[in-house]
Protein backbone atom coordinates (compact mmCIF):
# COMPACT_ATOMS: atom_id res chain seq x y z
CA UNK A 1 0.00 0.00 0.00
CA UNK A 2 1.52 3.38 -0.95
CA UNK A 3 2.22 5.87 1.84
CA UNK A 4 -0.39 8.55 2.46
CA UNK A 5 -0.05 11.87 0.71
CA UNK A 6 0.66 14.93 2.80
CA UNK A 7 -2.07 17.51 2.27
CA UNK A 8 -1.41 20.63 4.34
CA UNK A 9 -4.95 21.86 3.80
CA UNK A 10 -6.62 18.42 4.27
CA UNK A 11 -10.00 17.89 5.94
CA UNK A 12 -10.44 19.62 9.31
CA UNK A 13 -11.71 17.20 11.93
CA UNK A 14 -14.99 18.15 13.63
CA UNK A 15 -13.98 17.47 17.22
CA UNK A 16 -16.52 16.63 19.94
CA UNK A 17 -16.32 15.95 23.65
CA UNK A 18 -15.14 12.50 24.68
CA UNK A 19 -17.69 9.77 23.97
CA UNK A 20 -17.07 6.32 25.43
CA UNK A 21 -17.45 3.63 22.76
CA UNK A 22 -16.30 0.45 24.48
CA UNK A 23 -13.81 -1.09 26.89
CA UNK A 24 -12.05 -4.27 27.90
CA UNK A 25 -10.50 -5.33 31.22
CA UNK A 26 -6.76 -5.15 31.65
CA UNK A 27 -6.66 -8.36 33.72
CA UNK A 28 -4.44 -6.87 36.40
CA UNK A 29 -1.77 -5.37 34.15
CA UNK A 30 0.15 -2.87 36.25
CA UNK A 31 1.77 -0.38 33.87
CA UNK A 32 0.51 -1.01 30.32
CA UNK A 33 1.55 1.24 27.47
CA UNK A 34 -0.72 1.81 24.49
CA UNK A 35 -0.10 1.90 20.73
CA UNK A 36 -2.53 2.28 17.80
CA UNK A 37 -2.05 1.12 14.23
CA UNK A 38 -4.29 0.00 11.38
CA UNK A 39 -7.60 0.09 13.25
CA UNK A 40 -6.42 -1.62 16.42
CA UNK A 41 -5.01 -0.61 19.78
CA UNK A 42 -2.38 -2.64 21.57
CA UNK A 43 -1.59 -2.58 25.29
CA UNK A 44 1.79 -4.01 26.25
CA UNK A 45 2.76 -4.63 29.88
CA UNK A 46 6.28 -5.42 31.08
CA UNK A 47 5.76 -5.10 34.83
CA UNK A 48 5.71 -8.81 35.68
CA UNK A 49 8.13 -11.61 34.93
CA UNK A 50 7.08 -11.70 31.28
CA UNK A 51 5.41 -9.59 28.61
CA UNK A 52 1.64 -9.44 28.10
CA UNK A 53 0.06 -8.09 24.90
CA UNK A 54 -3.62 -7.14 24.51
CA UNK A 55 -5.40 -6.03 21.34
CA UNK A 56 -8.58 -3.98 20.93
CA UNK A 57 -10.68 -3.35 17.84
CA UNK A 58 -11.28 0.36 17.25
CA UNK A 59 -14.67 -0.46 15.73
CA UNK A 60 -16.34 -1.25 19.05
CA UNK A 61 -13.73 -1.55 21.80
CA UNK A 62 -13.90 -5.35 22.02
CA UNK A 63 -10.84 -7.65 22.18
CA UNK A 64 -9.42 -8.41 18.74
CA UNK A 65 -7.90 -11.61 20.14
CA UNK A 66 -7.27 -13.17 23.59
CA UNK A 67 -4.39 -11.82 25.72
CA UNK A 68 -0.94 -13.08 24.75
CA UNK A 69 1.56 -13.86 27.50
CA UNK A 70 5.13 -14.19 26.31
CA UNK A 71 7.77 -16.28 28.13
CA UNK A 72 9.35 -14.82 31.29
CA UNK A 73 12.44 -12.68 30.85
CA UNK A 74 15.68 -14.11 32.15
CA UNK A 75 16.42 -12.19 35.34
CA UNK A 76 12.98 -10.55 35.39
CA UNK A 77 12.02 -7.13 34.07
CA UNK A 78 14.33 -5.02 36.26
CA UNK A 79 16.72 -2.93 34.16
CA UNK A 80 15.02 -3.95 30.91
CA UNK A 81 14.59 -1.44 28.07
CA UNK A 82 11.29 -2.21 26.29
CA UNK A 83 10.42 -1.16 22.75
CA UNK A 84 7.20 -1.86 20.88
CA UNK A 85 6.94 -1.36 17.12
CA UNK A 86 3.38 -1.63 15.83
CA UNK A 87 2.96 -1.80 12.05
CA UNK A 88 0.06 -3.03 9.89
CA UNK A 89 2.00 -6.25 9.23
CA UNK A 90 3.61 -7.04 12.56
CA UNK A 91 3.83 -6.24 16.26
CA UNK A 92 7.46 -6.42 17.34
CA UNK A 93 8.11 -6.45 21.10
CA UNK A 94 11.71 -5.88 22.19
CA UNK A 95 13.12 -6.33 25.68
CA UNK A 96 16.82 -5.61 26.13
CA UNK A 97 19.19 -5.35 29.08
CA UNK A 98 22.68 -3.87 29.18
CA UNK A 99 25.13 -6.32 30.73
CA UNK A 100 28.86 -6.24 31.43
CA UNK A 101 29.41 -8.00 28.11
CA UNK A 102 27.03 -5.81 26.09
CA UNK A 103 23.34 -5.73 25.23
CA UNK A 104 21.21 -8.88 25.39
CA UNK A 105 17.85 -8.48 23.68
CA UNK A 106 14.89 -10.75 23.06
CA UNK A 107 12.43 -9.93 20.28
CA UNK A 108 8.97 -11.44 19.81
CA UNK A 109 6.93 -11.06 16.66
CA UNK A 110 3.15 -11.10 17.14
CA UNK A 111 0.73 -11.61 14.24
CA UNK A 112 -1.55 -8.53 14.38
CA UNK A 113 -4.40 -10.49 12.79
CA UNK A 114 -4.49 -13.41 15.24
CA UNK A 115 -2.30 -12.54 18.24
CA UNK A 116 -0.20 -15.64 17.62
CA UNK A 117 3.50 -15.50 18.36
CA UNK A 118 5.20 -15.94 15.00
CA UNK A 119 8.75 -16.18 16.28
CA UNK A 120 11.27 -14.93 18.80
CA UNK A 121 14.89 -13.92 18.43
CA UNK A 122 17.79 -13.50 20.87
CA UNK A 123 20.84 -11.42 20.08
CA UNK A 124 23.44 -8.97 21.34
CA UNK A 125 21.70 -5.94 19.84
CA UNK A 126 20.60 -2.68 21.46
CA UNK A 127 16.78 -2.39 21.25
CA UNK A 128 16.93 1.10 19.72
CA UNK A 129 19.16 -0.18 16.89
CA UNK A 130 16.55 -2.59 15.47
CA UNK A 131 14.91 -1.45 12.24
CA UNK A 132 11.76 -2.60 10.45
CA UNK A 133 11.63 -2.56 6.65
CA UNK A 134 8.89 -3.96 4.39
CA UNK A 135 8.83 -7.70 5.12
CA UNK A 136 11.99 -7.82 7.23
CA UNK A 137 13.33 -6.90 10.67
CA UNK A 138 16.99 -5.90 10.69
CA UNK A 139 19.18 -6.62 13.74
CA UNK A 140 22.56 -4.85 13.62
CA UNK A 141 25.16 -6.63 15.72
CA UNK A 142 22.90 -9.61 16.42
CA UNK A 143 26.19 -11.49 16.23
CA UNK A 144 29.44 -9.52 16.60
CA UNK A 145 30.38 -7.86 13.30
CA UNK A 146 27.21 -8.91 11.48
CA UNK A 147 23.82 -7.56 10.42
CA UNK A 148 20.92 -10.00 10.14
CA UNK A 149 17.64 -9.67 8.26
CA UNK A 150 14.78 -11.74 9.75
CA UNK A 151 11.65 -12.49 7.74
CA UNK A 152 8.72 -10.82 9.52
CA UNK A 153 6.33 -13.67 8.81
CA UNK A 154 8.43 -16.81 9.23
CA UNK A 155 11.24 -15.71 11.55
CA UNK A 156 13.79 -17.27 9.21
CA UNK A 157 17.08 -15.50 8.63
CA UNK A 158 16.73 -14.14 5.11
CA UNK A 159 20.28 -12.88 5.02
CA UNK A 160 23.30 -12.14 7.15
CA UNK A 161 26.17 -9.88 6.13
CA UNK A 162 29.51 -9.23 7.76
CA UNK A 163 29.80 -5.48 8.15
CA UNK A 164 30.79 -2.81 10.63
CA UNK A 165 27.63 -0.95 11.66
CA UNK A 166 27.84 2.27 13.61
CA UNK A 167 24.23 2.88 12.55
CA UNK A 168 21.63 1.20 10.33
CA UNK A 169 18.74 3.37 9.11
CA UNK A 170 16.16 3.87 6.38
CA UNK A 171 15.05 6.73 4.14
CA UNK A 172 12.07 8.85 5.17
CA UNK A 173 9.62 10.13 2.57
CA UNK A 174 7.27 13.15 2.51
CA UNK A 175 4.30 10.77 2.74
CA UNK A 176 5.53 9.65 6.17
CA UNK A 177 4.65 13.10 7.52
CA UNK A 178 0.95 12.23 7.16
CA UNK A 179 1.09 9.24 9.47
CA UNK A 180 -0.25 9.40 13.00
CA UNK A 181 2.03 9.10 16.01
CA UNK A 182 2.47 5.50 17.08
CA UNK A 183 2.16 6.48 20.74
CA UNK A 184 4.69 3.83 21.84
CA UNK A 185 8.17 3.09 20.64
CA UNK A 186 10.35 5.03 18.27
CA UNK A 187 8.70 5.85 14.92
CA UNK A 188 12.08 6.22 13.20
CA UNK A 189 12.58 2.48 13.72
CA UNK A 190 9.89 1.70 11.13
CA UNK A 191 10.62 2.40 7.45
CA UNK A 192 8.25 2.48 4.47
CA UNK A 193 11.07 2.39 1.88
CA UNK A 194 12.98 -0.80 1.07
CA UNK A 195 16.48 0.69 0.94
CA UNK A 196 18.74 0.25 3.97
CA UNK A 197 21.78 2.39 4.79
CA UNK A 198 24.73 1.23 6.87
CA UNK A 199 27.24 3.72 8.30
CA UNK A 200 30.41 1.93 9.35
CA UNK A 201 31.76 4.67 11.64
CA UNK A 202 34.90 4.93 9.52
CA UNK A 203 33.67 7.38 6.88
CA UNK A 204 31.56 5.15 4.61
CA UNK A 205 27.82 4.68 4.04
CA UNK A 206 26.66 1.70 1.95
CA UNK A 207 23.18 1.18 0.49
CA UNK A 208 21.56 -2.28 0.62
CA UNK A 209 18.26 -3.79 -0.46
CA UNK A 210 16.69 -4.54 2.93
CA UNK A 211 14.69 -7.50 1.58
CA UNK A 212 17.78 -9.40 0.42
CA UNK A 213 20.78 -7.87 2.20
CA UNK A 214 22.44 -7.37 -1.20
CA UNK A 215 24.38 -4.11 -1.76
CA UNK A 216 22.84 -1.95 -4.48
CA UNK A 217 26.28 -0.80 -5.64
CA UNK A 218 25.94 2.70 -4.20
CA UNK A 219 28.65 3.57 -1.66
CA UNK A 220 29.61 7.00 -0.33
CA UNK A 221 33.00 7.72 1.21
CA UNK A 222 34.40 10.68 3.11
CA UNK A 223 31.56 10.89 5.68
CA UNK A 224 32.72 13.23 8.48
CA UNK A 225 32.75 12.21 12.17
CA UNK A 226 29.23 12.73 13.42
CA UNK A 227 26.57 12.46 16.12
CA UNK A 228 23.82 11.00 13.96
CA UNK A 229 21.95 10.88 10.65
CA UNK A 230 18.60 11.93 9.20
CA UNK A 231 17.73 10.34 5.85
CA UNK A 232 14.89 12.19 4.14
CA UNK A 233 13.62 12.59 0.59
CA UNK A 234 16.78 11.44 -1.20
CA UNK A 235 19.32 13.10 1.10
CA UNK A 236 21.22 11.98 4.18
CA UNK A 237 21.83 14.78 6.68
CA UNK A 238 24.89 14.24 8.85
CA UNK A 239 24.93 16.02 12.20
CA UNK A 240 28.23 16.85 13.88
CA UNK A 241 28.75 18.89 17.05
CA UNK A 242 28.54 22.29 15.29
CA UNK A 243 27.77 21.51 11.65
CA UNK A 244 25.21 19.86 9.41
CA UNK A 245 26.22 18.20 6.14
CA UNK A 246 23.98 17.03 3.31
CA UNK A 247 24.83 13.96 1.24
CA UNK A 248 22.76 14.06 -1.96
CA UNK A 249 22.47 10.42 -3.00
CA UNK A 250 21.79 10.92 -6.70
CA UNK A 251 25.07 12.63 -7.47
CA UNK A 252 27.07 11.77 -4.34
CA UNK A 253 27.78 15.40 -3.47
CA UNK A 254 28.62 16.08 0.19
CA UNK A 255 28.15 19.71 1.23
CA UNK A 256 28.26 21.50 4.56
CA UNK A 257 24.91 23.31 4.75
CA UNK A 258 25.07 24.81 8.24
CA UNK A 259 27.59 25.89 10.86
CA UNK A 260 26.53 27.16 14.28
CA UNK A 261 27.18 26.99 17.98
CA UNK A 262 25.91 23.40 18.37
CA UNK A 263 23.52 21.35 16.24
CA UNK A 264 21.45 19.30 18.70
CA UNK A 265 18.48 17.97 16.66
CA UNK A 266 17.36 17.58 13.03
CA UNK A 267 13.91 16.72 11.61
CA UNK A 268 11.84 17.11 8.42
CA UNK A 269 9.70 20.26 8.54
CA UNK A 270 8.13 20.51 5.06
CA UNK A 271 7.93 18.44 1.90
CA UNK A 272 11.43 19.49 0.86
CA UNK A 273 12.85 21.13 4.00
CA UNK A 274 14.62 20.06 7.17
CA UNK A 275 14.88 21.97 10.44
CA UNK A 276 17.55 21.90 13.12
CA UNK A 277 18.12 23.27 16.61
CA UNK A 278 21.22 25.41 16.96
CA UNK A 279 22.51 26.01 20.49
CA UNK A 280 24.12 29.42 19.99
CA UNK A 281 27.39 30.46 21.58
CA UNK A 282 25.53 33.11 23.58
CA UNK A 283 23.41 30.43 25.27
CA UNK A 284 20.22 30.80 23.22
CA UNK A 285 18.56 28.27 20.94
CA UNK A 286 17.33 28.82 17.41
CA UNK A 287 15.21 26.66 15.16
CA UNK A 288 16.62 26.93 11.63
CA UNK A 289 14.90 25.73 8.44
CA UNK A 290 16.99 24.71 5.43
CA UNK A 291 15.70 24.47 1.86
CA UNK A 292 17.97 22.98 -0.77
CA UNK A 293 20.97 23.53 1.49
CA UNK A 294 20.23 27.19 2.23
CA UNK A 295 18.76 28.85 5.31
CA UNK A 296 15.07 29.53 4.75
CA UNK A 297 14.22 31.05 8.16
CA UNK A 298 15.48 31.24 11.73
CA UNK A 299 13.29 31.51 14.84
CA UNK A 300 14.50 31.94 18.43
CA UNK A 301 13.04 29.28 20.78
CA UNK A 302 15.09 29.57 24.00
CA UNK A 303 14.21 26.14 25.51
CA UNK A 304 14.07 24.09 22.29
CA UNK A 305 15.26 20.50 22.75
CA UNK A 306 13.28 18.19 20.45
CA UNK A 307 11.84 18.50 16.93
CA UNK A 308 9.14 16.40 15.30
CA UNK A 309 6.91 17.02 12.26
CA UNK A 310 3.12 17.28 12.64
CA UNK A 311 2.14 17.03 8.99
CA UNK A 312 3.71 20.18 7.53
CA UNK A 313 3.85 21.82 10.95
CA UNK A 314 6.90 21.51 13.21
CA UNK A 315 6.50 20.50 16.84
CA UNK A 316 9.20 22.06 19.08
CA UNK A 317 9.41 20.54 22.55
CA UNK A 318 11.37 22.17 25.39
CA UNK A 319 13.91 21.14 27.95
CA UNK A 320 11.89 20.27 31.06
CA UNK A 321 8.28 21.34 31.46
CA UNK A 322 8.04 24.39 29.19
CA UNK A 323 5.33 24.80 26.54
CA UNK A 324 5.27 22.91 23.25
CA UNK A 325 5.33 25.27 20.26
CA UNK A 326 4.08 24.57 16.75
CA UNK A 327 5.68 26.40 13.82
CA UNK A 328 4.28 26.45 10.30
CA UNK A 329 6.36 25.94 7.16
CA UNK A 330 7.32 29.63 7.19
CA UNK A 331 8.49 29.59 10.81
CA UNK A 332 5.43 31.36 12.21
CA UNK A 333 4.22 30.24 15.62
CA UNK A 334 0.69 28.88 15.17
CA UNK A 335 0.13 27.32 18.58
CA UNK A 336 1.65 27.39 22.05
CA UNK A 337 0.40 24.83 24.53
CA UNK A 338 0.44 24.90 28.31
CA UNK A 339 3.39 23.46 30.18
CA UNK A 340 3.63 19.68 30.72
CA UNK A 341 1.79 19.09 27.44
CA UNK A 342 2.18 16.49 24.76
CA UNK A 343 0.98 16.97 21.19
CA UNK A 344 -0.12 13.86 19.25
CA UNK A 345 -0.49 13.86 15.50
CA UNK A 346 -3.83 12.28 14.52
CA UNK A 347 -3.35 12.40 10.72
CA UNK A 348 -1.84 14.75 8.15
CA UNK A 349 -2.88 17.92 9.94
CA UNK A 350 -5.25 17.40 12.88
CA UNK A 351 -3.77 16.81 16.28
CA UNK A 352 -4.50 16.32 19.95
CA UNK A 353 -3.10 18.36 22.84
CA UNK A 354 -2.69 16.41 26.09
CA UNK A 355 -2.08 18.66 29.09
CA UNK A 356 -1.18 16.72 32.22
CA UNK A 357 -2.31 18.49 35.38
CA UNK A 358 -0.92 15.79 37.67
CA UNK A 359 0.60 12.32 37.50
CA UNK A 360 -2.75 10.74 36.60
CA UNK A 361 -4.88 13.59 35.22
CA UNK A 362 -4.91 14.96 31.68
CA UNK A 363 -6.97 17.62 29.90
CA UNK A 364 -7.55 17.00 26.22
CA UNK A 365 -8.03 19.46 23.35
CA UNK A 366 -8.52 18.85 19.65
CA UNK A 367 -6.87 21.14 17.11
CA UNK A 368 -8.21 20.92 13.53
CA UNK A 369 -6.08 21.63 10.49
CA UNK A 370 -6.71 25.10 9.09
CA UNK A 371 -8.00 26.91 12.17
CA UNK A 372 -5.40 25.52 14.63
CA UNK A 373 -7.67 26.52 17.51
CA UNK A 374 -7.99 24.27 20.51
CA UNK A 375 -11.35 22.78 21.39
CA UNK A 376 -11.76 21.22 24.83
CA UNK A 377 -12.68 17.53 24.69
CA UNK A 378 -12.78 16.80 28.43
CA UNK A 379 -10.44 15.22 30.98
CA UNK A 380 -9.31 11.71 31.90
CA UNK A 381 -7.51 10.04 34.77
CA UNK A 382 -4.60 8.51 32.89
CA UNK A 383 -0.82 8.36 33.15
CA UNK A 384 1.60 9.52 30.42
CA UNK A 385 2.32 6.65 28.04
CA UNK A 386 -1.08 5.08 28.69
CA UNK A 387 -2.89 7.00 25.98
CA UNK A 388 -2.75 6.84 22.18
CA UNK A 389 -4.84 8.34 19.40
CA UNK A 390 -5.31 7.95 15.66
CA UNK A 391 -7.92 9.71 13.54
CA UNK A 392 -11.10 10.04 15.61
CA UNK A 393 -10.19 7.23 18.03
CA UNK A 394 -8.55 7.66 21.43
CA UNK A 395 -7.59 4.71 23.63
CA UNK A 396 -6.56 5.12 27.26
CA UNK A 397 -5.95 3.11 30.40
CA UNK A 398 -8.67 4.31 32.80
CA UNK A 399 -9.76 2.68 36.05
CA UNK A 400 -8.27 -0.72 35.33
CA UNK A 401 -9.73 -0.89 31.83
CA UNK A 402 -8.57 -0.20 28.31
CA UNK A 403 -11.20 2.28 27.11
CA UNK A 404 -12.02 3.40 23.56
CA UNK A 405 -13.35 6.93 23.08
CA UNK A 406 -14.52 8.82 20.03
CA UNK A 407 -13.22 12.42 19.83
CA UNK A 408 -14.95 13.56 16.63
CA UNK A 409 -18.43 13.61 15.11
Amino acid sequence: MPPPTVNPTGSPMEFSTLRRVGSMPLDGLAFPEVAIVNGRAYAIDLSGTGVTVLSMSLADGTPAWPPVTLPPLAGGADGVTPRILATPDAILVLAGAATSSGWQTTAWMIDPATGEQRWHFNGSVEPDAVQLFPGVAVFPGARPGTIAGIDLRTGETRWQVSALAQRVFGMGAPGDLARSDLGVGVPEMGNSDGKMYVADGQGTITEYAAATGVPTGRVWHGIPPNDGFLAYHGDIYIRSARELYRLHLDDGSLVRVFTGGGVTAVAPCDLDDVCLIDATESGGRNVVALHDGRTKWTVSVPDAALLDPVGLTLRVAPVGDGPVILLDSDGREVLRTAQSSRVLRLDAGNFLVCEWTGDTSVRLSGVPVGTLRQRSLGALGVRPGQLAAEGSALVAVVGGELVLYSIAR
